[in-house]
């Protein structure tokens, strides 16, 4: 991950490193939509830029990192490290895990017409 971080071509670009576990894991799956709590740490790939100009080279560093660091990886997504929605029904998939049929129903069942469909653009099976 040093490695890694310092190759980023911007120096908007960043590898974050949460810890997780402790009360975090505590929480029951069933007891929020949130999936799979069992990893240790989550990784954010922060990969930004300002000029056009860096595009490839960012959009490279990005996809590289997440590809070498896929062997460590649970399978599960947070929602708020996306990754431009490149695979919108992975994220969602690994987001929500075995919660996502129960949110589905409830998304259903309060938002027929999915009129909230800008949170990530999760349609929840709509």
């Amino acid at each position: 991950m040093v490695e890694l971080n310092e190759r980023a071509p911007s120096p908007h670009s960043a590898l974050d490193l949460w810890q997780l576990g402790g009360a975090f894991a505590r929480i029951g799956q069933q007891d929020t939509a949130f999936g799979d709590r069992s990893a240790p740490f989550l990784i954010g790939i922060e990969c930004n830029w300002e000029h056009e100009a860096n595009d490839a080279a960012s959009i490279a560093w990005g996809r590289e990192v997440f590809d070498r660091l896929q062997p460590y990886a649970t399978g599960g997504q947070y929602v708020n490290f996306p990754g431009l929605y490149e695979d919108n029904d992975a994220m969602v998939r690994g987001a929500f895990g075995q919660n996502l049929g129960r949110l589905t129903a409830i998304k259903k069942q309060y938002d027929p017409t999915n009129i909230l469909r800008l949170n990530h653009n999760i349609a929840l099976g709509q």
